[in-house]
């Protein structure tokens, strides 16, 4: 197909961490809407190119990256113990 990009993300290197985390655009996000808010338990993003969980504050709220298809397979489970980022292994 002619119109598929040759620089695009399937290309790249699988991000593990983000050294900064407190300079990530949705961590200052989380936290400011947290300064006007009632408590919120957790964040939960999706579509970003790394999978993690990142305490906002200790015993507080959490913020989740679930991160892409391309790289991680990963997915949000929410039950009785609390969320959980798994990853999805083909069965084949």
């Amino acid at each position: 197909m002619k119109y598929i990009s040759k620089g695009g993300r399937l290309g790249e290197d699988k991000i593990n961490d983000i050294p900064e985390k407190e300079k990530e655009w949705l961590v200052q996000f989380a936290r400011s809407y947290l300064k006007d808010s009632k408590h919120i338990d957790h964040f939960v993003f999706g579509h970003r190119h790394f999978a993690m969980s990142y305490p906002l504050a200790p015993h507080s709220s959490t913020l989740h990256y679930l991160g892409d298809w391309l790289h991680f397979n990963t997915y949000m489970r929410i039950d009785e113990q609390g969320p959980a980022i798994l990853e999805y292994h083909n069965p084949d």
